[in-house]
C-alpha cells in the first residue's frame, strides 16, 4: 500500500528536476533517450522535450564561440581593471 500522497504538475516537476540535479552531482550522465523518457513519464510533450535537447545543445557552441570572438577584449579590459586597481592601491598606500 503507498501511504505518499499523489503530486501535482509542480510538484513532479520540481521532483524530477531535483532528480536530475542529483544524478549530476554523482557524476551520472543521461543521454537524450533518458531525457525523453523521464519527460514522457512527468507528463511533457514529447516535441518540448525535443526543442529543449536542441536550444542546450545549439547554446553551448554560441557561448564557447562568444568567448573566443571576445577573448581579447575581455583580457584587454581586465588588464586596464588591473592596471587602475594597482595605481589606486599605490595612492592610497602612498
Amino acid at each position: 500500500m503507498n501511504d505518499r500522497p499523489g503530486y501535482g504538475d509542480a510538484e513532479a516537476k520540481q521532483i524530477i528536476a531535483r532528480a536530475a540535479e542529483i544524478e549530476r552531482e554523482q557524476g551520472l550522465r543521461l543521454d537524450a533517450q533518458a531525457l525523453r523518457e523521464i519527460g514522457t513519464e512527468a507528463g511533457i510533450s514529447p516535441s518540448a522535450i525535443e526543442r529543449a535537447i536542441e536550444e542546450h545543445e545549439s547554446a553551448v557552441p554560441m557561448a564557447e564561440g562568444w568567448l573566443k570572438r571576445r577573448r581579447g577584449t575581455i583580457i584587454t579590459w581586465l588588464i586596464v581593471a588591473t592596471v587602475v586597481l594597482v595605481y589606486a592601491f599605490l595612492r592610497r598606500a602612498a
